[in-house]
Parts: C-alpha cells; structure tokens; sequence
C-alpha cells in the first residue's frame, strides 16, 4: 500500500513538471516527504531532474525580463513597470519552488 501511494505521487510530480505547474509538484513532493521514507536512488535522480527544470524555467523568467525591460525601454511603452512585476513575481515563486526541492534533497538552502 505504501509504495503504490509513492509511485503515485512520483508520477503525479513528473506530470506536474511536464505541465509546468510547480505548485501541483510542490504539494505532490510534500507528500512524499510526509510518507517519512528514504529516497530511493532513481527517486532522488528523478527530483534532482525536475530540480534541474525548474533552474532552466528560472534562467527563461530571467532571460525573458531582460530581453522584455529592454523593448519597452526602446519603444517607451508604459507597461514597463506591469512586466516587470509580473516577471519579477514568477521569478520569486519559482525560486521558492527551488528552495523546497532542495529541502527534500537535503540541500541546505
């Protein structure tokens, strides 16, 4: 019974990455931890990869403010300000995505 609950929430982590939905993976990895289990190796790999992830969707948020700050800038639109908080927001909850998912790894944040 134990293990097809793990096998569940790994899947329902590995969904939620795919989708891009961290909030649905958080939740899901929060659940593992309470199961007060070991990681498997595979398991841990696999967190590690949805970790890895996540940091490429960090980098994209970061890449994507830059590049959007500097068009608006050049074409002195007033939405500068709006694009930037919303960035600046996803980038904030991704980062504290991150930060749970280290906890989980034992990575010391």
């Amino acid at each position: 019974m134990m293990m097809s609950e793990r096998v569940k929430l790994f899947h329902s982590v590995v969904v939620a990455d795919v989708r891009v939905q961290y909030d649905v993976l958080v939740e899901a990895l929060k659940n593992i931890q309470k199961l007060e289990a070991e990681l498997t190796v595979g398991e841990k790999n696999c967190i590690r990869m949805v970790h890895n992830n996540l940091i490429c969707e960090m980098k994209k948020t970061w890449n994507t403010l830059k590049a959007m700050k500097l068009k608006e800038r050049v074409e002195g639109n007033d939405n500068l300000e709006m694009v930037q908080e919303y960035l600046q927001k996803q980038l904030i909850d991704l980062k504290s995505t991150s930060d749970e998912i280290k906890k989980l790894l034992g990575i010391t944040v």
